[in-house]
């Protein structure tokens, strides 16, 4: 079983956290982008995917009005990090095929994320 998730909004890059002294944090955009994410998720799978220990197959197309800038392994991460944080993942070691893309062009931004369950020591 894919299922297909839309998220709507420039696509975000992650970023590394920052320190101010000794205090260290990620920027807020990330963290808000990660959560978008997540509640995107959710609110199209509830529990209606077999999940957490199960491994992936993840395909993202990143679609934007203008050229994104920053590294194409930091628009995943980002999303990645936001399949931890809706729970269909418990890590993003449980991905093993990734698929990345960049659509430039139109009038619409979103990142479509399509997560097709395999079964373990199979490629997608």
């Amino acid at each position: 079983m894919s299922v297909t998730i839309e998220v709507p909004g420039r696509p975000i890059a992650w970023a590394r956290p920052r320190s101010h002294g000794s205090r260290h944090f990620t920027p807020q955009r990330v963290l808000d982008a990660e959560e978008a994410i997540a509640w995107h998720i959710r609110a199209k799978l509830g529990a209606g995917f077999p999940t957490t220990d199960q491994l992936i197959a993840v395909r993202l197309v990143f679609w934007t009005t203008r050229a994104l800038r920053g590294d194409v392994d930091n628009y995943a991460k980002l999303v990645l990090d936001g399949l931890e944080k809706s729970g269909v993942i418990e890590n993003d070691r449980q991905v093993r095929a990734l698929d990345v893309r960049f659509v430039v062009g139109g009038d619409t931004e979103k990142t479509v994320i399509e997560i097709s369950p395999l079964e373990e020591g199979v490629a997608a």
